[in-house]
């Protein structure tokens, strides 16, 4: 189970460079739905690094509609 979580988190990782990537290119709605998407694989409160990161990203894109 460790194992599978760490291999989630480096995913999620993963996809939190590539939704910025994603933004700086205009896709924004698309970031949006990818992290969306993955972040249901983890418990509301977690308070591991790379989902509060990624949470904070989202939160971000969704806030901020240039």
């Amino acid at each position: 189970m460790a194992q599978r979580q760490g291999v989630r988190l480096y995913a999620l990782r993963s996809l939190t460079s590539l939704c910025r990537v994603l933004t700086q290119h205009g896709r924004r709605e698309d970031a949006i739905a990818r992290l969306r998407s993955a972040l249901t694989e983890f418990p509301a409160a977690s308070s591991l690094l790379d989902v509060q990161t990624a949470r904070t990203l989202l939160h971000e894109l969704s806030t901020d509609r240039r």
